[in-house]
């Protein structure tokens, strides 16, 4: 029986995979783990979960090996941080397991069971020690993925309502495991918790890509019937990319605005929104994205569905309040004086997205939105307190629970490094 640990030097799951050591040079490790997910863009947040898991199972003294899906490059690496960079060039001999970080389509699911030299025999014999973390944000995967997640070592998500949503739709329990995206201990927004909050209006921010699943239309129409002009400002963090080509979501906030202004929205017009709405649409630096974080009081997602959101999560790490739905991720991490805006019903997803044809995710009511909005930015109760983050989300207790993972893998007698 063939195992991950046989493809010595490296792996079988693609044809474009690369020795993860230097040809002619022993290897640092004669075991470990491999970490595969698409770890090099610093714009995308499934890219940094990738990178805050991988590093965290690092720190267990675990030896990993970070790859990603593009042909290796290491200096890349050296655009994130030392211990990325240090991770993306650890080179193994003999991987004992490896995880597989990708969002789950039909066609992902298929090469996972799939490959063109190997029998379906043998690819089974691989799964056996192959982990796949992903994220959902729907309600319901097809039963072709439940399939082929069914033959995977393990399936790992970020929320208990992912957890559920897979388990619903037909994969075993035990093979689910609930990995939440850590934080570290020299995380910067840590500082900003406690911190005297500057004087103004109530200020309200949300960072996210422009789509149908975030509803930003509705976050600006909830904040337009909460606020009058100049009684609260909005900061919207937002990137247009392939913006849905459909007439039920707007192309853009500004289209979105307009849209509310011509419905007469609590006397905003197109002359004064502009001193209460702020909408940002080119990249951050990381200390730009602290600043925001820095300024914001109330963060606001109002998400029709969420494999963690990592924005949200950041955003209570910096001891700020939350505006929040029932949408996955949040559920898990939000606290006693944040703001929950409840779901009213579920409805189809956006043909944006091109999941199932039966997929759903949720939908609220904005007026109850805008109700929350004014509860959250009322006086006194407006603060900056340190809420207590649960210690499941620090990297050590991370890294170590997604160890405790992996030793149900290969089993502790036969260590996943050495």
């Amino acid at each position: 029986m063939k195992t991950i640990a046989d493809f010595i030097g490296g792996s079988p799951f693609g044809d474009d995979t690369m020795p993860p050591f230097k040809e002619g040079q022993p290897s640092e490790h004669a075991l470990g783990v491999l970490y595969q997910g698409p770890w090099e863009s610093m714009a995308d947040g499934f890219n940094e979960h990738v990178r805050r898991c991988a590093r965290a199972l690092a720190l267990t003294g675990c030896p990993v090996h970070l790859r990603g899906f593009l042909p290796p490059d290491t200096s890349r690496a050296r655009y994130c941080s030392p211990e990325i960079d240090a991770i993306a060039q650890t080179s193994i001999n003999r991987y004992s397991v490896q995880v597989n970080q990708v969002i789950v389509t039909p066609a992902v699911a298929q090469r996972m069971v799939v490959h063109r030299y190997l029998s379906a025999k043998e690819m089974q014999d691989i799964n056996r020690y192959r982990v796949v973390s992903t994220v959902l944000e729907r309600d319901r995967v097809s039963p072709d993925i439940v399939r082929s997640l069914q033959q995977m070592a393990q399936v790992w998500v970020a929320c208990h309502a992912n957890r559920d949503t897979l388990v619903r739709c037909g994969l075993a329990p035990e093979r689910v495991k609930v990995v939440p995206i850590p934080y570290f201990p020299d995380d910067p927004l840590l500082a900003l918790r406690g911190r005297v909050r500057k004087p103004g209006v109530p200020r309200f921010y949300h960072i996210g890509k422009w789509e149908p699943r975030k509803a930003q239309d509705q976050i600006i129409l909830a904040f337009m019937q909460a606020f009058k002009p100049g009684e609260a400002h909005l900061v919207l963090k937002t990137t247009l990319w392939s913006p849905p080509k459909n007439d039920s979501y707007p192309m853009n906030p500004e289209i979105a605005i307009a849209k509310a202004i011509h419905a007469g929205v609590r006397g905003w017009t197109d002359k004064n929104w502009k001193s209460s709405i702020e909408i940002i649409s080119d990249r951050l630096t990381d200390r730009q994205l602290l600043a925001l974080h820095r300024f914001g009081d109330v963060y606001v997602t109002l998400s029709r569905g969420e494999g963690f959101d990592m924005p949200a999560f950041d955003a209570k790490l910096a001891g700020n309040v939350l505006v929040y739905t029932p949408s996955g991720g949040p559920q898990d991490f939000a606290g006693a004086g944040d703001y929950l805006v409840s779901a009213t019903e579920m409805v189809p997803c956006h043909p944006f997205y091109s999941w199932e044809p039966d997929a759903q995710y949720l939908d609220f009511d904005v007026t109850q939105a805008a109700e929350a909005l004014r509860r959250a930015g009322q006086w006194p109760d407006l603060n900056h307190d340190p809420v207590q983050v649960s210690v499941v989300y620090t990297a050590e207790i991370a890294g170590e629970n997604m160890l405790r993972n992996l030793y149900e893998v290969v089993g502790k007698d036969r260590a996943v490094y050495g």
